[in-house]
């Protein structure tokens, strides 16, 4: 009944706008909202829904991780801030995933040679969890705790970012080049209690110079429910 060609069914989307300002005031960090799209004529037969700590369930949310006055070398927890998730529709889903993209934004006399990965590059993670009531997921190291249900095709490494370019930091950059995949995905017949979460803390790298003065980037992350095994 499902082929491979309709493996993005549902994107929930939470749109993360890092506004960089290397000044005297430091550093803003500023999220725009999005809007959420479904990739599939199923509708509400296979529909995911997100919330965070300050909007109901929609397809998208925003603002959800926010900081003023940001410096290279500050660190920010974002302990009250979360994404939820929530299978509101009637097709059980296989696994789910989670990527992220971005783009350079900021003054049109940009240093030579600065680049959007050259910014992700600064945006440090340093702390990342998937979690529901009964278990919990670093998605720094793929260590698991409470026996989280692992999808058919769960293979060892899809649930961490890995360093893709080797500077010794899980950053924005690598959490574009290498995606979460077969993660369990929120069920349509969970409670709220028990629908999963995502937190996240971010450092911009104290390694961040003058060249990033001006430039922002914006990104987003996608949530994305996938109905095939191992697709």
């Amino acid at each position: 009944m499902f082929s491979g060609k309709m493996k993005k069914l549902a994107v929930s989307l939470s749109s993360i706008c890092f506004v960089l300002i290397l000044a005297l005031a430091g550093i803003g960090l500023h999220v725009q909202r999005t809007k959420a799209c479904t990739q599939s004529s199923l509708g509400i037969l296979f529909d995911l829904k997100s919330r965070d700590q300050d909007e109901a369930w929609s397809d998208g949310v925003s603002a959800t991780w926010t900081a003023l006055n940001m410096k290279p070398g500050d660190e920010y927890p974002f302990e009250s801030s979360f994404v939820q998730l929530r299978q509101y529709g009637l097709v059980c889903a296989d696994h789910l995933e989670i990527c992220m993209d971005y783009s350079l934004v900021g003054s049109k006399e940009n240093p030579p040679g600065v680049s959007a990965d050259d910014m992700a590059r600064m945006m440090v993670i340093t702390k990342m969890e998937y979690y529901s009531s009964s278990w919990r997921i670093d998605l720094l190291t793929g260590a698991a705790t409470g026996n989280p249900p692992a999808p058919s095709g769960y293979r060892a490494g899809d649930w961490s970012v890995r360093d893709v370019d080797g500077d010794g930091h899980i950053t924005f950059y690598d959490f574009k080049a290498d995606p979460l995949d077969d993660l369990p995905p929120p069920r349509f017949w969970e409670p709220d209690s028990r629908a999963p979460y995502m937190r996240m803390s971010v450092k911009f790298s104290e390694r961040a110079g003058n060249a990033f003065m001006g430039l922002g980037l914006n990104a987003s992350v996608a949530y994305t429910l996938n109905q095939c095994s191992g697709q």
